[in-house]
């Protein structure tokens, strides 16, 4: 599996371990990006989701200020170069933060309740199952 496989198979993943916890997927690699003289590509959020995970099922349609989630998966097959966690630098979660300011410029969101997480999909010790770690709030 190359390395682009080896991602989209771990956003998948990602996807499916998220809408099992009650989460609600909005959109899929959102592409972040500047027009006029500043153009160019601010960066890609892999997941943009809704967290429903603590609330019952009948109560959903009724909540207003849902959480804004905006995932990172991180997907790795090995350990050379460290755990896939390890991935997410500064500088990466600070091309996700702009990223995430444009997207709510993009949808007219003024301050939504948001947070960060990243979604660590680990094929290292088991190629068939992964580990799939998930850490929450890392703005």
């Amino acid at each position: 599996m190359d390395h682009l496989e080896l991602g989209q198979s771990g956003e998948q993943i990602a996807v499916s371990f998220l809408k099992r916890r009650g989460y609600k997927i909005l959109e899929r690699n959102f592409q972040a990006c500047l027009s006029g003289r500043q153009a160019g590509q601010l960066g890609e959020i892999d997941i943009i989701a809704q967290d429903f995970s603590s609330t019952p099922r009948l109560k959903r349609i009724f909540i207003k200020n849902v959480t804004l989630v905006f995932i990172e998966v991180k997907t790795k097959s090995d350990h050379n170069f460290g755990l896939p966690e390890e991935e997410l630098t500064t500088a990466k979660k600070e091309k996700l933060q702009r990223a995430i300011q444009q997207y709510f410029r993009i949808n007219h969101l003024d301050s939504p309740n948001w947070r960060l997480d990243l979604v660590a999909i680990d094929f290292c010790d088991n190629k068939i199952k992964p580990e799939i770690r998930h850490y929450q709030g890392l703005n």
